[in-house]
């Protein structure tokens, strides 16, 4: 197949997407509308298409004549002047980023409706409850405002006195970090864990995917919200929840025309992590550096 059919598609269905001619484009999508859901992207020297909304697995030419004019797979052949026939044991590789990250045939999907409904009103329903000692620490130790803290919907009950942390991305409830108290920390398995049914997101993606010319990195979601707090326009603060876990395509393709800045712990894990962010950059990016973010004043 030519490797621009799908541009040449595109173009006589009169859409003009952005970015550059030779790289990865975007706009509208021609079914759900929207601002950049519509991706076209050159893998392996062919072009592939999704749509973030209705379509998230990557298709071909011939894809989208079947997806956007309702053609059979015979149909679109003909259009395109290609043998109707695929060619038997043809290998496929599994495209990856700059930095080396697996893209995935579909984005990962938020949670069941169903849990993301329960969890939700406990959320609300937590954050609504805050104990004033838990008001207290994260005023006084943590450093944020009650703006973030509603924003965030951070709460301070849960059972018996636990807090939690809701990730919150595109409209879905996606996770709900729970702190564990200290007695329950004996197993080694952190101050933090994941209601059951949590599935893993960008904290922070939102703003990521909203606006902003810059990003920054941090080692954990205090650390965003804080950072996030005080950050000028055009800032966008995220985290991957922790400082040993990789990141993900979504993570690249939303930081696709930013420049990055990684900001971690100044301990040996944060240098570790900071090296590796470093070797996998793209084009020089992202910067990255240590430290410990502290509320101003």
């Amino acid at each position: 197949m030519r490797a621009n059919l799908l541009s040449a598609l595109i173009e006589a269905d009169g859409m003009t997407l952005r970015g550059k001619p030779d790289g990865e484009r975007y706009g509208p999508c021609p079914k759900c509308s929207g601002r950049d859901r519509f991706h076209v992207r050159r893998y392996a020297g062919r072009e592939r298409f999704f749509c973030r909304q209705c379509h998230p697995r990557r298709g071909d030419a011939i894809e989208y004549l079947h997806w956007a004019h309702g053609m059979t797979y015979r149909e679109a052949c003909a259009v395109l002047g290609l043998p109707t026939s695929r060619p038997a044991g043809q290998a496929t590789r599994q495209p990856v980023t700059a930095r080396g990250v697996v893209i995935p045939d579909c984005p990962d999907e938020a949670p069941p409706a169903e849990w993301q409904a329960a969890m939700s009103a406990l959320v609300e329903r937590c954050a609504a409850n805050i104990p004033p000692a838990v008001m207290r620490y994260l005023r006084e130790e943590r450093g944020l405002s009650d703006e973030t803290i509603r924003a965030h919907k951070v709460a301070g009950r849960w059972w018996v006195e636990r807090g939690i942390i809701p990730t919150f991305y595109a409209g879905s409830l996606w996770r709900v970090n729970v702190r564990r108290r200290a007695d329950d920390l004996r197993d080694g398995r952190g101050k933090y864990i994941a209601a059951q049914g949590s599935r893993a997101q960008l904290f922070g993606g939102d703003v990521l995917a909203d606006a902003g010319i810059h990003a920054v990195v941090c080692a954990g979601e205090f650390d965003t919200m804080l950072a996030q707090q005080y950050a000028p326009t055009g800032l966008a603060c995220v985290t991957f929840g922790s400082e040993s876990k990789q990141p993900t395509w979504e993570f690249d393709y939303l930081t696709r025309d930013k420049r990055v800045l990684v900001v971690f712990d100044n301990d040996a894990a944060g240098e570790q992590y900071r090296q590796a962010m470093r070797r996998g950059s793209r084009a020089g990016r992202p910067e990255s550096q240590t430290g410990e973010l502290t509320a101003p004043g």
